[in-house]
């Protein structure tokens, strides 16, 4: 049976943890908004509905809450999700919804990518990270072009290559090209990178 201390405990814990999360949405969504150095400690608080002092209790610094936003699970820990899922499909079918699998995830996590890419060049540790999760894609994307290479399914080529492709081109399409068609653009795309001329692979 609980006491009554154990309870208010896990009540504090609760409300702390509540706190923290909002504080970290509030902090995303004005730093991809105004900019890093233009969203200020108070904003992010008013975003958050809590007192600023609260900022600096959970976090050292304003950039110790950027650095904490990219701690985040992000494109890499996706990639290698999707890939695990498709690993045993096709090239063409494969690629293609592990295309539009990503693109889902970017348009969830817009916000979070804006971020990104608005601090890359005014921000090392944000230019580290993404260098490190690009990187980390390319590898996932490049060794399930390996196996299926193995496979026979596709031409022997240069699978680093094309995993570079592949990862630019899905980020710059969605960053960019908000309106694109998404299904159309995967299938394009994942055609390409595959090298499959014979449509039956894009079977649903």
């Amino acid at each position: 049976m609980k006491t009554i201390q154990s309870t208010l405990g896990s009540t504090r814990e609760s409300m702390a943890a509540k706190s923290r999360a909002a504080i970290l949405k509030a902090a995303t969504k004005l730093f991809a908004e105004r900019g890093f150095d233009a969203a200020s400690t108070n904003a992010v608080a008013l975003e958050a509905g809590v007192p600023s002092a609260l900022i600096f209790y959970y976090f050292e610094s304003k950039e110790a809450l950027l650095d904490e936003i990219f701690k985040a699970p992000g494109l890499a820990e996706e990639l290698n999700r999707i890939f695990n899922e498709v690993a045993n499909k096709p090239p063409g079918l494969a690629l293609m919804t592990a295309a539009m699998l990503v693109f889902r995830w970017l348009d969830k996590h817009e916000e979070f990518v804006r971020l990104f890419f608005k601090e890359i060049t005014s921000h090392r540790p944000v230019a580290s990270r993404l260098r490190e999760s690009r990187r980390r894609s390319i590898r996932r994307v490049a060794a399930y072009l390996d196996i299926a290479i193995e496979r026979k399914e596709m031409a022997p080529a240069k699978t680093q290559v094309l995993a570079q492709v592949f990862i630019s081109s899905l980020l710059l399409a969605a960053i960019f090209d908000r309106q694109v068609d998404v299904r159309a653009f995967a299938r394009t795309l994942s055609e390409t990178i595959a090298g499959v001329g014979n449509r039956r692979t894009f079977k649903s």
